[in-house]
């Protein structure tokens, strides 16, 4: 299912986006059934649905440093995305409807230690 989150002011964005606004929301796909977890299929479906919306493939964030890949709206893209039929869900919905996002938080001892967490984070983040 294609869905739109809701829209955010950003205060950090790149320079060249700078002139789209700073109002962007995310086009993404939801799994059938928080059980399954997204497939080729499903993101062949968002790329579809990206075209109808006049968005080049260069567009869709796909990238080690993002965590879901997504394309960036911006708010008259996003009108048009929901005409077109995409269900609009907060983040908070998108996010729990994701298999490794159901689980409960793992037990203590399952956690890195402390020190090993900085290895986890990209770069510039510890």
């Amino acid at each position: 299912m294609i869905v739109v989150d809701e829209l955010r002011t950003h205060s950090r964005i790149k320079p060249e986006a700078r002139r789209f606004g700073t109002r962007w929301c995310h086009l993404m796909v939801m799994p059938a059934t928080p059980e399954q977890p997204l497939t080729d299929t499903d993101i062949e479906e968002l790329h579809a649905f990206a075209v109808r919306l006049g968005l080049k493939r260069a567009y869709f964030q796909d990238h080690p440093n993002i965590a879901f890949r997504h394309y960036d709206l911006v708010p008259s893209k996003r009108r048009v995305a929901v005409s077109l039929g995409a269900k609009e869900v907060s983040s908070k919905e998108w996010a729990l409807s994701l298999p490794m996002n159901r689980q409960i938080v793992p037990p203590i001892e399952a956690m890195p230690a402390p020190e090993q967490m900085r290895l986890l984070l990209p770069e510039g983040n510890s």
